[in-house]
Order: C-alpha cells, then sequence, then structure tokens
C-alpha cells in the first residue's frame, strides 16, 4: 500500500522539525551546563580580583549578586524556551514527544532512601534485620 505524497511530505516536515527541535535542545543542555559551571567559577574569579586589587569589598559584593541574578535568570530562561519548544512540538504533531532532562537524571535523597529500604523489605532476612534493629533500640 503507497502512501500518499501529502503524507510523505507532512512526515518529511516532521523529521526536519524534530531534528531541530532536538538541535536546540542539545545547545540549551549547553547553555545550561556552562551557566552553571559560571555560577561556580565567577565568584572566584572574583575574589581572586579583589586580592589582587585590593579594592574596596562592597564594588566586588555588589557586582557578585548582580552577576549571579543575571546569570540565574538566563538560566531560567533557557529552560522556559526549551519547554516551549517541547510543548509547541507535541501541540503541532499531535505526538507524545520526549526530550531528556537538561539537566541530567538525579535523584533525591529521600527517593534513594526510599528505594534502599524497598530493597530491604524485599530480602529474605530483612524482617530479621528489623526485628534486631528494634530490640537494640527497645534495650536502650
Amino acid at each position: 500500500m503507497d502512501m500518499n505524497p501529502q503524507d510523505n511530505r507532512y512526515e518529511q516536515l516532521y523529521e526536519e522539525l524534530r531534528s531541530r527541535a532536538d538541535s536546540l535542545h542539545q545547545r540549551n543542555k549547553n547553555m545550561i551546563k556552562y551557566g552553571s559551571i559560571g555560577m561556580l567559577v565567577l565568584p572566584v574569579v572574583l575574589f581572586i580580583v579583589r586580592w589582587l586589587t585590593d579594592s574596596d569589598k562592597m564594588v566586588f559584593l555588589l557586582v557578585w549578586i548582580f552577576s549571579l541574578f543575571a546569570l540565574a535568570a538566563f538560566l531560567i530562561g533557557v529552560e522556559y524556551l526549551d519547554s516551549r519548544i517541547q510543548k509547541t512540538l507535541r501541540e503541532m504533531t499531535n505526538r507524545e514527544e520526549e526530550f531528556d532532562d537538561l539537566l541530567g537524571p538525579h535523584k533525591s535523597i529521600p527517593g534513594k532512601i526510599k528505594g534502599r529500604v524497598a530493597e530491604l523489605h524485599n530480602r529474605d532476612d530483612a524482617q530479621e534485620r528489623l526485628n534486631m534493629y528494634r530490640e537494640d533500640g527497645d534495650n536502650r
């Protein structure tokens, strides 16, 4: 069964749109990475410049604060633009597109603890260990 030429054209347009969205997403990931590095490096650079020039502390503190606000606004803007691109792509294509996270995979500490507790409950000797810890707590 041959595809309609118009369907083929729509598929080509979708693939082009998807490739551009992927390249923009990759660029946004790099911008987030460099912006985060800038937030870490900037205080060190300002401290070194202030120490070498023996200048007024208040001026460098203000420059540091304003530059961190500017970097934070930049990072928020990049995240907003990336989410708008994803939403627009989903709306235009009626397909559920998933991009990877800008900041990469991460797990919160409570999530790790819950996962470890669930692993312990699944083990055969977990109940014995839990009882042992309860008995130790009662003796104190």
